[in-house]
């Protein structure tokens, strides 16, 4: 189970675009590779997914704690040759002064080592003290590096000794290209499905940029661990899920479906842009952008959720769809209703790691859920029951989270299902209930 980790000096630098170049690489190499994101990450797992032929996957700290990260990766490398691990934000950016849940921190958990990826459009000599200072404070675990959007021939040759002096190997120089720049949006990046398939032909020309002999003398074994049997395995055989998933709604974790098929669940996939509500127990709709698709969103289907008497748990975009109306770029949209309040968009997002206590309201849990938020959209007015008090560990405050109405619960929380076994039994106790109905 060889790996290495990709990490950043910054956010911003290309990290996913020279984890897709090697990643495209490896795969025409005739190499399985199995990619994996640091953080909670979507929106760069899903171009993984594209480039490699695998599913996605995340390893979170915050949310699987250290053996959970090696359990996960050692899950994701079954059968597969090669492990690439693309970092977030910069190398050593995390959870409070310490570090915790950065790249480095996972590169420590996994005992991988580093290859740096550094923007040199405005950097030539500089690098020098960039690299090593950064192999410094990794411990010496920072082996190699790759230079982005580097100039010319003799930009090229400058940074090429500037490794070397810096005593990492040079794995790589890519040089700019309008035809890589991948747009943005609020969230991030577009989703992969919205980006022209040229971009990932393109990826081909640059691979020969990548120094495989480099780059395959600094992977090795990961420290692995086995997470024994999943706690709900079997444990809800005929469980019809519907789960909402397509353009509009594509922010979930690989791990949460594994967890729904190890609990027995039968998982029925729809997309709320054209398909009715299936037959089924129980509803989850994940995260994603339905103020961008709010206009072709199925009413027949929308009308569908508002009367669905099973318990549905939704998730950030999943709460957009859930609530009255929308305000998204001076139009009003109209959702689902089920919730009667209206939704705005404001400059600033709410972002990071946070802990849910649940209150006696919650319809799932009654212990701490660690999960992430990432959102622009903010409810505008009250609502009367709350499913969560959530944490904010950076800010050292809390706040009234998740939308409540008998089995019903909104939240801007994500959390991974597979790690927040409590909630997700919660959840499918209740759809037995139904179910048996």
């Amino acid at each position: 189970m060889k790996g290495l980790v990709l990490g950043g000096v910054s956010s911003g630098v290309g990290k996913t675009l020279v984890s897709l170049i090697l990643i495209r690489k490896l795969v025409d190499q005739g190499l399985s590779v199995q990619p994996f994101k640091v953080g909670p990450d979507y929106i760069d797992p899903s171009f993984h997914e594209t480039v490699s032929g695998r599913p996605r996957r995340n390893l979170d700290w915050w949310m699987m704690g250290s053996s959970g990260v090696r359990e996960n990766f050692s899950k994701g490398m079954e059968g597969v040759d090669v492990g690439i691990v693309e970092g977030v934000m910069g190398l050593f950016d995390g959870l409070g002064d310490r570090g915790f849940s950065s790249t480095y921190h996972i590169a420590e958990i996994l005992d991988l080592d580093i290859v740096l990826v550094v923007d040199a459009k405005a950097m030539a000599q500089s690098a020098e003290a960039l690299i090593s200072g950064f192999k410094a404070l990794s411990r010496g675990r920072v082996k190699g590096v790759v230079f982005n959007r580097v100039g010319g021939e003799g930009h090229r040759d400058i940074l090429f000794r500037a490794a070397e002096r810096a005593g990492v190997l040079v794995c790589g120089m890519i040089p700019f290209s309008q035809e890589l720049k991948l747009p943005e949006r609020h969230l991030g990046l577009f989703m992969s499905h919205e980006v022209d398939t040229g971009f990932f032909e393109k990826l081909k020309d640059f691979t020969e940029l990548l120094e495989w002999d480099a780059i395959k003398g600094i992977l090795k074994p990961a420290r692995i661990e086995d997470g024994g049997e999943f706690p709900l395995e079997g444990r809800f055989k005929g469980i019809r899920i519907a789960f909402a998933r397509d353009n509009c709604f594509s922010f979930y974790y690989t791990e949460s479906l594994e967890a729904l098929n190890q609990s027995g669940c039968q998982v029925l996939f729809f997309s709320p842009l054209e398909d009715p509500l299936p037959e089924a127990d129980a509803l989850i709709i994940p995260g994603g952008y339905p103020e961008l698709y709010g206009g072709r969103l199925k009413k027949e289907t929308m009308e569908e959720v508002k009367s669905f008497k099973g318990p549905i748990y939704a998730e950030c975009g999943g709460l957009i769809y859930l609530s009255k109306e929308v305000l998204f770029q001076g139009k009003r949209i109209e959702m689902a209703g089920l919730f009667d309040i209206t939704v705005s968009f404001e400059k600033k997002p709410r972002l990071g790691y946070v802990l849910g206590i649940p209150t006696v309201e919650n319809p799932f849990t009654k212990r701490p859920v660690k999960g992430h938020m990432f959102h622009y959209s903010f409810i505008s007015h009250d609502w009367e029951r709350w499913g969560y008090r959530v944490i904010l560990p950076k800010k050292r405050s809390y706040l009234k989270e998740g939308l409540v109405k008998g089995k019903v619960l909104a939240t801007y929380l994500h959390t991974n299902l597979y790690y927040s076994p409590d909630l997700l039994k919660g959840f499918l106790e209740l759809s037995t209930y139904n179910f048996h109905l």
